[in-house]
This record gives C-alpha cells, sequence and structure tokens, in this order.
C-alpha cells in the first residue's frame, strides 16, 4: 500500500484494496475539500484536501469511504460534460443516502437538494438526480469531482476499469447494502491494512489494446448510453444492436474463473468497452450474453466444462468487423478457425501456440 503520514495505519479492507491500487499520495491542500484523485499516464495519484487534513484519524477513515464510493460507482466517468460542482452535490447526496459514511449536519443529503417540479429531489441515480435539481444552495461538497482529473489516455482509463472491477470483484456485498458495512464493522473499525497484489498485468494490456483499436463510432455510441439519464433503469440493449467487443470464453478450465471475473469487470467497467458481450464455449456455444450480466455469465460458466472446440467457436462465435477477444489455452480438438477479419486477441494461459492474431500471456 502507498505510504503517507496522512494516511490512517489500520482502514476497512475495501479502503485497503482502494489503498492499494494508489501510485502516489499528494498533500494538494485542496481548499474546500476532503479527497480527490488524478489519473495521469495510467497512474492513480491520491489528493489530499484541507478538510482531510485537518481531519481526525476517525473522520479520515470516514473521508477514504466516501472516496471509494466515487471511485467504485464510477461517478468521475458519468459526470461527462456535466456540471461537475452541481453533479458532485447529487453523487454525494446518493453516497449519503447509501450510507457509505457517517453522515454529518453539514453533509449534502437528498433533504438539501431544491427540486425543480417544488420540494426536495426525491432519491435516485446521479444522472437523474441532476436533471431534478433546481438552483442549489450553497452545500459544501466533498470536492473530490470537482478536483479530480483524467488525462483521457488509454493507460488511464484502463486503470480506472480495473480499479473499479476489483472493488467490485474484492467487495461484492457493496453492491446489495453499500457502506452498511463496509470494510468491518457499523461502528467503522477495521483491520490491519493487508498487501494488495496488483492487478494481473496481462488484463491491462488488454484493456489498452482494445481502447487504441476500438472504432470510434462505436466510443461515442457507449458514452452517450453511459451518460443519458437512469443509465441502469433504460433498456441497456436495443434493436439491432453490436456489441463493442466480443469475447469468446474456453470454459475447459484452461482459464481460473477468478481472472475471468476480474476481466469481465474491466471490460464492464469501461465506458467504451461496456457493450461488449460473451460467448462461453466448451464443445457447444452458450447463447449471447452482456458483459455486465455477471450473474448469467457465471452460471453459463459453471453449466458448461469437458472438451473444447476452439474452430466451431471461432466459425459460429465471432461477428464480421467486430474485435474478438479469447480466453483459453489454445488446445483445440478441433483445430482452429480461419483468421478473422477483425482484431484478434489470444489471451492464452499455457505454452501452447497461438494460431494468429495478437497473443497475451495470462500465467
Amino acid at each position: 500500500m502507498t505510504e503517507h503520514k496522512l494516511l490512517p495505519k489500520v482502514v476497512p479492507p475495501a479502503v485497503a484494496t482502494f489503498l492499494g491500487f494508489c501510485d502516489e499520495v499528494v498533500n494538494a491542500k485542496l481548499p474546500g475539500a476532503r479527497l480527490a484523485t488524478a489519473l495521469v499516464n495510467g497512474r492513480l495519484v491520491l489528493l489530499l484536501g484541507e478538510c482531510y487534513i485537518e481531519a481526525d484519524e476517525e473522520q479520515r477513515i470516514d473521508d477514504l469511504k466516501h472516496e471509494v464510493g466515487h471511485f467504485m460507482l464510477g461517478h468521475l466517468t458519468r459526470c461527462g460534460e456535466r456540471n461537475r460542482h452541481n453533479f458532485n452535490l447529487v453523487c454525494d447526496a446518493s453516497l449519503s443516502h447509501q450510507g457509505i459514511n457517517k453522515v454529518l449536519e453539514t453533509d449534502v443529503t437528498f433533504a438539501k437538494l431544491p427540486c425543480k417540479n417544488g420540494g426536495t429531489v426525491p432519491p435516485c441515480p446521479p444522472e437523474a438526480a441532476y436533471e431534478l435539481l433546481d438552483t442549489p444552495p450553497p452545500l459544501i461538497v466533498c470536492g473530490s469531482l470537482t478536483h479530480s482529473s483524467d488525462d483521457g489516455t488509454a493507460a488511464s482509463q484502463a486503470k480506472a476499469a480495473i480499479v473499479g472491477a476489483m472493488l467490485i470483484a474484492k467487495h461484492p456485498e457493496l453492491l446489495k447494502s453499500l457502506g452498511v458495512h463496509l470494510g468491518g464493522t457499523e461502528n467503522g473499525s477495521g483491520r490491519a491494512v493487508p498487501e494488495i497484489p496488483p492487478p494481473p498485468p496481462w488484463i491491462r494490456k488488454v484493456i489498452e489494446y482494445l481502447l487504441k483499436t476500438t472504432r470510434s463510432t462505436d466510443r461515442r455510441r457507449s458514452w452517450r448510453r453511459e451518460h443519458r439519464a437512469l443509465p441502469d433503469m433504460l433498456p441497456g440493449l436495443s434493436r439491432g444492436y453490436t456489441p463493442v467487443c466480443r469475447v469468446l470464453f474456453d470454459a475447459s478450465g484452461s482459464i481460473d474463473k477468478e481472472l475471468a471475473a476480474q476481466f469481465f469487470g474491466a471490460l464492464a467497467g469501461t465506458p467504451e468497452l461496456r457493450d461488449s458481450d460473451v460467448v462461453v464455449f466448451d464443445t457447444t456455444l452458450s447463447e449471447l450474453i452482456p458483459v455486465k450480466e455477471t450473474e448469467k455469465l457465471a452460471k453459463a460458466i459453471a453449466d458448461k466444462g469437458g472438451g473444447t472446440s476452439i474452430k466451431k467457436a471461432g466459425l459460429e462465435g465471432r461477428i464480421s468487423g467486430i474485435p474478438t477477444v479469447w480466453l483459453t489455452d489454445a488446445c483445440s480438438g478441433d483445430g482452429f478457425a480461419p483468421p478473422h477479419d477483425a482484431v484478434e486477441v489470444w489471451c492464452v494461459s499455457g505454452s501452447a501456440p497461438h494460431p494468429h492474431g495478437v497473443r497475451v500471456q495470462v500465467d
């Protein structure tokens, strides 16, 4: 974990996971802010604000929990072209409502946000709350979204996706009851900070490569879908939907399921790539599964196993013009299909040669 004299020595597990991905901690003394982050060439820098620096140990842990919530839910990415201060307001209200940290009298809540339709903004996703928000009163926000920055490079986007995916993978309880038992007991006590291993390098390589090669039209379409109002409540797939990327997952046991889950999470956590889908195969092929549907993916993987027919998967599972990512050991019972007419990335476990395309070694 990145060390700094202003970081607590003992933190909850989810905070420890987040800090494990921070490459640097800077005493930035951000005015009127708790914490913020900067993504520069794939490096994640944690910026300490004045409010954090002046707080006691317990409040600093709470501030870190709050920042974990912003990062886990991708609030900076979801902000898009919106006014950052106002979007920070509704995101702070959302985190307060979900209980990710102790709510102080000065904290932003939905009950303090005036609604255009009268009354106050009801609890709802930040995108919808932003549209409902009337001229906000002079409330104090945490300052995270206001001061955070992202240089927009493929390396930085991959880093953000991996951090979000790893937080979800290591702490899935946050998705069911966000913040109630974040990293320990309800009274805020935690355990000693464990050593957090870095994410597998092969995942970052694949994400960066796909971000560089994905068609610009697909990126714009994905960005619009990500930043519409109510992104989690409206259908994500429309008639005539075409995935950004097709993943062919070999369920014969050649790829560790936890590694696969981390990779799927990284895809789903990257706005430009989250419209990818997956075909799980052994000697037969599953239905198309959006990479965001984790439970359906897990069931499809559990239902298959045994032999493997990579040639059949290539002939029936690829889409013309769409990049394909293979997760396999490249040991096929029926050979291989001819080269694809679009990018093929072979994520291979073991020493068997891949037939063509780009190879990324998994182990």
